[in-house]
């Protein structure tokens, strides 16, 4: 770790996302958002990223915050020709050289340049970079503290992605994809001067593969989630919720396994139970489920907490993935009975049928929802304690002022 800095309380610092975290649609954005507002305010923060159709309500909106944006164009890929030459270049790196496909789609010339010019124009304490697979632009910090946000522990989700392939052609992409990805997950994490995980639980795991990690740091979450009344919305009987991006294959995993092997049990008991999906970009595999009439595929949707609010019951089961599930944490807020795996609350705090229920089995899983269905008081303190959760441990108001510790120790060190 480089030592040779005089510190002001307050720092210069700029931060490298690879996706602009506003408008605020998905739960990193969330998360990211709510990072660099609690750090603006005790710092000055300069955002490097790149730009979505909505670049200017971005900016106005980051700005309220004193956080200056730059965004940077990512090169279109137009014309069939291009889409498969950058086809056939991220699947060559992926077999010939072990650079994982994630790193490959985030690389960018346009983004690198914007960065080495600013770190040229102007001298930064610290140099915050979020996701390991953008990890690359460690190499232009040479002048600052450098410190990676780590959110889950990718290679570990897919190691898990493998045991649920089918077929050993698929298994055999999956292992290449694994190898590739802890490989340069691990060397990455390896080269900066502070490494702030998102999870305990994460931490933990990097720590077993990297002994005397000790520039590790626990990064608390918070989140600005309004106040729901009940009232606002009709909740209809017998509905059950999942909220996810479909383009993640551990949320499609989680669908597949939940309409195949949990659901039937359920709709035997409860024959009029209907299950909503809501998550952008569901393929094929998704749509079809509809056609079996109790299950609704919405697609992108304008405000996933009117879904949420309206259902009486939120499902996560979830099979694979490591990081904190903000899809749960969203759930507690709107004041939902939840009922998970252990994968959609490690990380967490939370005590096993007090505010979550946890359950890994088929049919426990399918014994625990229709129990919740058939049980309005059992239901309402669940989700009435998962909101109380909620305001205990993630709510911004109660871990501001924690984020801002944990930045202001890293200038002390």
């Amino acid at each position: 770790m480089n030592n040779n800095f005089n510190f002001s309380p307050k720092m210069k610092i700029l931060w490298i996302k690879m996706r602009l975290p506003f408008p605020l649609t998905a739960g990193t954005d969330h998360v990211s958002y709510n990072l660099i507002k609690s750090v603006a305010e005790k710092h000055d923060v300069t955002l490097i990223s790149h730009s979505r159709s909505e670049g200017s309500e971005a900016i106005e909106g980051l700005n309220r915050f004193g956080v200056k944006t730059i965004l940077v164009d990512f090169p279109a890929l137009n014309g069939l020709l291009m889409k498969t030459f950058n086809r056939l270049k991220r699947e060559f790196l992926l077999f010939f050289c072990l650079i994982p496909r994630e790193v490959t789609d985030n690389t960018s010339k346009s983004i690198e340049k914007v960065i080495k010019r600013k770190l040229k124009e102007e001298e930064f304490d610290l140099v915050q970079i979020e996701y390991w697979f953008a990890g690359k632009y460690r190499k232009y910090i040479k002048k600052s503290l450098s410190s990676l946000i780590v959110h889950d522990a990718f290679f570990i989700t897919a190691e898990q992605n493998v045991k649920f392939q089918k077929g050993l052609k698929s298994k055999i992409v999956g292992f290449i994809e694994y190898l590739s990805i802890k490989r340069y997950e691990l060397k990455i994490i390896k080269s900066f001067d502070h490494v702030l995980f998102i999870s305990k639980h994460d931490a933990e795991i990097f720590k077993k593969y990297i002994p005397g990690l000790n520039s590790a740091k626990i990064l608390p979450l918070g989140f600005n989630y309004p106040v729901w009344d009940e009232n606002e919305k009709e909740i209809e009987n017998n509905t059950l919720i999942f909220v996810g991006s479909m383009m993640a294959y551990f949320n499609v995993d989680a669908m597949l396994y939940f309409c195949n092997d949990v659901l039937p049990s359920i709709e035997k008991e409860v024959p009029e139970v209907k299950l909503y999906i809501v998550g952008e970009n569901p393929q094929n595999e998704i749509k079809s489920l509809a056609s079996r009439g109790n299950i609704i595929v919405t697609g992108s949707v304008t405000d996933v907490k009117d879904f949420i609010k309206m259902s009486e019951v939120y499902v996560a089961p979830l099979r694979i993935g490591t990081g904190i599930k903000t899809k749960i944490i969203e759930a507690m807020a709107c004041a939902k009975a939840i009922v998970t795996t252990s994968v959609g609350v490690q990380g967490l705090e939370f005590e096993n049928g007090e505010n979550i229920i946890v359950a890994d089995d088929p049919a426990d899983f399918a014994n625990n929802v229709i129990e919740l269905l058939r049980n309005p008081l059992k239901r309402k303190k669940l989700s009435e304690n998962a909101r109380k959760l909620f305001y205990q441990h993630y709510h911004l108001t109660s871990v501001k002022s924690k984020i801002q510790d944990v930045y202001s120790s890293l200038i002390s060190e």
